[in-house]
């Protein structure tokens, strides 16, 4: 019998073993980053109004990128290839009165008294976006009208004679290492490294359950 400890090993040596999270610290590590996300963004056109011809250079960054944002990248290791990103807004250093990008849109729609400067330091306060797989890691029916994909996206892509799969049936396939929890694992990797100790987050309730 397996115990729910083997279980929970056997889960992270299958994770590790086909992904790995890798700091995008480097230009050309970044601009991985941007053209991934203008290939969802502009070429799938997963979002209405975002026209390809308004970026010729085939990236999609804002304001944000250029001095407060972390990257990391999603790598598939069998095949050495992308499979999504993810970033993280910093705080402000010089101004901590700067908001992140989803509190500037929103405005009042924050519970104010709830997330006042004085109940959370605004030097801890981050912001998750640009949560993003790529296509062919959410290519099951109907999961590619999200950026991220679903939570059964998986297997479709794995390849189903490695020892580690086989040796695996057991366990449930709705406890399989999704694709997604990368991005989550390098969400978490950037907060600890950054001292970040809370997170703003717009995202599907599906996704938000990860």
């Amino acid at each position: 019998m397996t115990s729910g400890l083997d279980t929970e090993h056997s889960l992270v040596d299958l994770f590790n073993d086909y992904f790995k999270v890798v700091p995008a610290d480097s230009p050309e590590d970044r601009e991985k980053c941007y053209r991934l996300r203008y290939r969802v963004y502009y070429e799938e056109g997963l979002f209405p109004g975002m026209n390809p011809d308004e970026c010729p250079e085939q990236i999609e960054k804002d304001e944000y990128d250029n001095k407060r944002s972390k990257h990391c990248l999603l790598i598939y290791k069998h095949r050495g290839i992308i499979a999504g990103t993810v970033r993280l807004i910093m705080p402000d250093t010089e101004n901590l009165d700067a908001r992140c990008s989803l509190e500037s849109l929103s405005g009042d729609l924050f519970f104010r008294d709830i997330i006042s400067d004085e109940n959370i330091p605004r030097s801890c306060v981050g912001e998750i976006s640009r949560f993003i797989l790529a296509p062919e890691f959410r290519a099951r029916k109907g999961e590619n009208q999200h950026s991220y994909g679903s939570e059964n996206h998986l297997e479709n892509f794995l390849d189903t004679s490695h020892n580690h799969f086989n040796q695996s049936k057991k366990i449930q396939r709705r406890k399989f290492p999704h694709a997604i929890l990368g991005l989550f694992v390098g969400v978490v990797r950037l907060s600890f490294e950054n001292k970040v100790a809370y997170w703003y987050a717009n995202m599907d309730p599906a996704c938000a359950r990860f």
